[in-house]
Order: C-alpha cells, then sequence, then structure tokens
C-alpha cells in the first residue's frame, strides 16, 4: 500500500506492521558519497602480538540512509485499511531482528569496467560482510532510523588491490543487504477465527512448546555509488603507522549479542566505555552503546577523538542499565590486544535460566 509493504498480526486484527524503507548512500553538500578509505602500513607492536609483522590495516566505511516513510504515506495506509473494513487499525514499524550485509566492488579504468575472464562483463571482487552501525549523533526520528554507517576492514590483498584501483580510476562498490523479522510465514501456521479474533494453530511440525516465529526476510536490495578519487582526495588517505592510531580512526571492533539474539530478556541498555592513553600520555576515553531498541545493531566501531598509543593496552569497563532502571557498572578490565575485537557478550552461565525456573514453577 503507497509504496509500503505491509504485515498483518497473527492474532491482533487492527494492528499492522510497516517495513522499512530502501537504502541509498549519504551525499555531502557537493553531491560526494561520504565514503571514506583510510589504508595503513603496519609493522606491528609487542601490545598487539604481531610485531615485526608486516600487514596493512585499512578500514572502508561510508554512511547510508533510509528512505523516509512519511506520515502522510501512513496515514493513506491507515485509511485504506479502514475501507478494507479494519476498525481503527494501529500502524507500528516493523521489529527488525537483524540485518545482512556484503559489499563488492568492481574497478573502473578509462570509463569501461574491467573485463571478467570471459572478456563478456566486468568481475566483481567481495571485499567481506560487515553490519550496519548506529551513528552516535544522528537519533531516530520516526519508527525507524535515519542513518547508518556501514564499516569493514578489507584484508591484506582485498586492500592493496582497491587501493590500486582507487588510484587507477574510479571503483563501483555494490552493497547488498537484508533486514530480517521474527514472523510466522503463511505456510508454517493457519489462523482460524474464534469470534472476531484470529487465532494461530501449529501445523503437524508445530508443536505448542515450540518455537513459532521465525526470521523472515521483509526486505532485500542493493545500492550502488561509483567512487572517484581524484573527486575527493582528502577521503582517501595512505599512511605509515606502528605505535599509534590516528585521530577518528576506527581503532577497535566491539561485539554484543545479548539484544541481537534475545539472551538477556532483563536488560534494556549496555554502554562500554574504552579508556586508552592518547600520543601525549593523557587517557582519553570513548564509549558505544547497545540497546534492546536496536536489536539489529550488534556490532560497533569505536573511535578517538585524538590519536591512540597503540604501545599502551587499552582498559574497559560496561555499564548494563535493566528494564527496571537499574544500572550496574563492572570494574575496569584490561583489554585484549587492539588487533582483536572485544566481545561483551553475556558469558553463559550469566544468563538468565528461564527454562530452568519455568520448570520449577510448573513442579511447584
Amino acid at each position: 500500500m503507497e509504496g509500503i509493504r505491509i504485515y498483518a498480526d497473527s492474532s491482533n486484527r487492527s494492528r499492522f506492521y510497516y517495513a522499512p524503507g530502501a537504502l541509498s548512500v549519504a551525499l555531502d553538500d557537493k553531491g560526494i558519497p561520504q565514503v571514506s578509505f583510510l589504508q595503513m602500513r603496519y609493522m606491528g607492536t609487542s601490545v598487539s602480538g604481531d610485531k615485526g609483522e608486516f600487514r596493512t590495516h585499512s578500514v572502508l566505511s561510508f554512511q547510508v540512509k533510509m528512505s523516509a516513510i512519511t506520515g502522510s504515506k501512513l496515514a493513506s495506509v491507515k485509511a485504506k485499511l479502514r475501507m478494507e473494513g479494519v476498525r481503527a487499525p494501529n500502524l507500528v514499524p516493523l521489529p527488525i531482528s537483524r540485518v545482512e550485509s556484503t559489499l563488492n566492488y568492481v574497478p573502473l579504468k578509462e570509463e569501461h569496467a574491467v573485463p571478467s575472464p570471459d572478456g563478456t562483463e566486468p568481475t566483481p571482487v567481495t571485499i567481506g560482510e560487515a553490519a550496519l552501525q548506529a551513528v552516535d549523533d544522528k537519533k531516530p526520528t520516526g519508527g525507524y532510523w535515519d542513518e547508518r554507517v556501514f564499516t569493514i576492514s578489507p584484508d591484506d590483498a582485498t586492500s592493496q588491490a582497491l587501493w590500486t584501483a582507487l588510484q587507477s580510476g574510479k571503483v563501483i562498490l555494490s552493497l547488498s543487504y537484508a533486514f530480517y523479522s521474527d514472523g510466522i510465514a503463511p505456510d508454517e501456521e493457519k489462523p482460524t477465527v474464534q469470534g472476531n479474533v484470529p487465532v494461530t494453530t501449529p501445523t503437524d511440525k508445530d508443536t505448542p512448546k515450540q518455537k513459532t516465529t521465525d526470521p523472515h526476510v521483509v526486505l532485500a536490495d542493493t545500492l550502488t555509488v561509483t567512487v572517484d578519487a581524484k573527486q575527493a582526495q582528502e577521503l582517501f588517505k595512505q599512511i605509515d603507522i606502528n605505535e599509534s592510531v590516528p585521530a577518528n580512526y576506527a581503532a577497535l571492533s566491539i561485539y554484543c549479542y545479548d539484544f541481537n539474539n534475545s539472551l538477556r530478556p532483563d536488560l534494556f541498555e549496555k554502554v562500554v566505555e574504552i579508556q586508552a592513553n592518547s600520543v601525549t600520555g593523557d587517557p582519553i576515553t570513548a564509549e558505544v552503546a547497545f540497546s534492546r531498541t536496536s536489536p539489529d545493531v550488534y556490532s560497533a566501531t569505536v573511535r578517538f577523538k585524538f590519536a591512540v598509543s597503540l604501545k599502551d593496552p587499552y582498559k574497559y569497563r560496561i555499564r548494563e542499565i535493566t528494564t527496571d532502571g537499574v544500572e550496574k557498572i563492572t570494574p575496569w578490565q584490561i583489554g585484549k590486544p587492539w588487533s582483536q575485537m572485544l566481545d561483551v557478550t553475556t558469558p553463559p552461565e550469566q544468563q538468565p535460566k528461564e527454562t530452568e525456573n519455568l520448570q520449577e514453577g510448573e513442579a511447584r
């Protein structure tokens, strides 16, 4: 309806969900894509555990925007639902459980794509998979988020090939993405009606204790953008580093699956504070947050406002805020090597044991 995909609730006849809008690459005031590529040649450090090992450490990132679903369109959808006999329709955003995304690139030279081995069409090169990360200063203004950042660290070979392609001409980046939401597919359960309320009836393959909702693709598409390093040379940098990370560089990757995998129903938000030493020796702190309001965001990248020393290990602590508003802060801990990701997912032994509690209640 009105170009928006609408889903009905399985039990509430007046509730409907609308899917998110398509994605596009954000442009600056000059119409240039907000893409950045930083390639660092790196000899390793004792703290990182790779001293004397030469490699490149690169980060490619760009901002994506979600097409807005306006209030006028939602009002038109509600009007059509009322025309179809729905009384007082309630239209809410479809909860997104996860987003999958894969990035490819095709190098262009002299306005012609590099041919594939058979000489017929361009050969896309896969850079890898990564997650869309929240933008710190971009809070959702409506049902869905407005902007997110796609950040990925190519391996050595891909990084060098991508850098060479950028210096020799243009590059087409292609981001394939898919939004998933937990729901009931038509072929999984058949609704029956008792009075005015539909009641879902499990199929033969289901039992009452089995999960009746599974993740399904609700939006899948590919966005492309042509990147020309000559138009925005300041966005593509190659530097030599060894003992420090430049300012605003994606220094550390943090993962948290508490909300994405519904491991902590008691948890509302988890904030990770990272403290490192700047190149001048002064401590500097940054933080990232994960929330039950954005379960599809399970990774984040720490960026410091000033250059950070890699000779010293970082420290971190975790602030947890429960759904009851209670805050718990852990002591500061020494982090892993800078070259490794930090996983702050709640360990299995600390996760709520709902199954055991349910069995105990049934026994009583």
